[in-house]
């Protein structure tokens, strides 16, 4: 019995091998991929930007003071890590050499003391329109 079926499967196996153009081998090498297909773009950027460096500063300065921190915060809502990066340097080096134990006031003698002792954060930061 067992050769018979043996024998059986060998007839299926070989009237099989008529099928399609290239018998049963072929028909398999021409298989379609079923995998969904992955796309590996980088998602394209935001459109929305967030306050850049100069607004934070410019909000903080008009609207904030120097003091007020939870104001200060609202300021840089929304903003890159990068934007805020730069607005804290330049926010840390006016506290540094510009600030004399109280608040300055915002006009040309804060913008001068910005140039010269902190130049290249006054570079780096987008926005200011001095």
């Amino acid at each position: 019995m067992r050769n018979w079926m043996l024998g059986l499967w060998i007839v299926a196996i070989v009237s099989l091998q008529g099928c399609g153009a290239g018998g049963i081998a072929a028909d398999l090498a021409e298989a379609v991929d079923l995998a969904p297909s992955v796309d590996l773009a980088p998602p394209a950027p935001d459109l929305v930007v967030g306050p850049t460096c100069g607004t934070i500063l410019l909000c903080v300065v008009a609207r904030c003071g120097f003091n007020d921190l939870a104001c200060a915060q609202t300021c840089a809502t929304g903003a890159s890590s990068t934007e805020f990066s730069k607005a804290g340097a330049l926010g840390l080096c006016a506290a540094q050499h510009c600030v004399n134990g109280s608040a300055p006031s915002p006009g040309p003698a804060l913008f001068q003391c910005l140039q010269a002792h902190c130049a290249k954060e006054l570079a780096d930061c987008d926005g200011l329109s001095f």
